[in-house]
């Protein structure tokens, strides 16, 4: 996994952490929350007793907290384009996951 388009599209805790530089606690943590209401973290599938995490989900989230000052200018136009695309790809797998 050296580059964001080589992700899985589903990937572990372990892999979902690697990526977020977290731990796999921290993850279970915000899990946890989530289930107990205090909705918290990324998004996540639960497939029986196994956890999966989107790719889009995990950029998506990356790419939310990213700050971007329109006055900076070390931050590179190719960066702000993929954070469109990430943030657009988000949009677009939720919308058509239910009803509109």
């Amino acid at each position: 996994m050296s580059t964001l388009a080589e992700l899985p599209e589903f990937m572990t805790p372990r892999e979902a952490a690697r990526v977020m530089r977290k731990t796999e606690n921290s993850l279970a943590q915000d899990r946890y929350l989530t289930a107990r209401g205090e909705p918290r973290g990324l998004p996540f599938i639960k497939v029986g007793r196994k956890i999966l995490y989107a790719r889009v989900d995990v950029l998506a989230y990356l790419a939310a907290g990213r700050t971007d000052p329109e006055d900076v200018e070390e931050v590179s136009a190719e960066t702000r384009k993929l954070a469109r695309a990430l943030l657009d790809a988000a949009g677009k797998s939720r919308r058509g996951a239910g009803p509109p």
